[in-house]
């Protein structure tokens, strides 16, 4: 084997890296979305509590006090209040994070990919919850109620994780 075909060779094969890592990153995303899809397909009324809303009675008056003050917003005001989600949903919301902790470990490329995986994923959601489970969604106020839970329980998900991945999405300055 001579130097020329040993560089004819890498050359060969580093022009089809690029190829093949998109199509890897791709069939990491398919699955990511089959994963999602399955979980939402899971049943609504399995629950597990969430939510971090408690109220300290006793710095109450002094949190009123420094909020007139300032005139600032409480930080709690925008907290999920305890409250039964489905454990599927919990489900989902951790793969996403995990999918843009991923990102945020991963080349450029991966790292778009696995954002614009993760945000089909929340309109998939949009799409498939409401479809597959809505007779029980139109019959039962119970489940109905659970749905707008486990909605308010995604909203805040994506834009709590947009600042971890953030510096890689956003292109680098001339």
């Amino acid at each position: 084997m001579t130097a020329e075909s040993t560089s004819s060779m890498n050359t060969k094969l580093s022009s089809r890296l690029p190829r093949y890592l998109k199509l890897l990153y791709g069939k990491q995303c398919q699955e990511l979305i089959v994963e999602a899809r399955k979980l939402m397909k899971r049943e609504l009324h399995n629950t597990k509590r969430v939510g971090t809303m408690k109220v300290d009675n006793k710095n109450l008056k002094d949190q009123k006090q420094d909020a007139k003050d300032k005139c600032h917003v409480s930080e709690g005001i925008f907290a999920l209040p305890e409250c039964a989600v489905s454990e599927s949903i919990e489900c989902l919301v951790n793969l996403a994070y995990q999918t843009l902790q991923e990102a945020g470990s991963n080349t450029p490329q991966c790292a778009i990919q696995l954002f614009y995986t993760v945000r089909n994923m929340f309109e998939i959601f949009c799409d498939v919850v409401p479809t597959y489970h809505r007779d029980s969604l139109q019959k039962l106020s119970l489940e109905c109620a659970l749905h707008h839970n486990n909605c308010m329980y995604i909203v805040p998900s994506p834009a709590d994780a947009g600042p971890s991945v953030s510096s890689i999405l956003t292109p680098a300055p001339l």
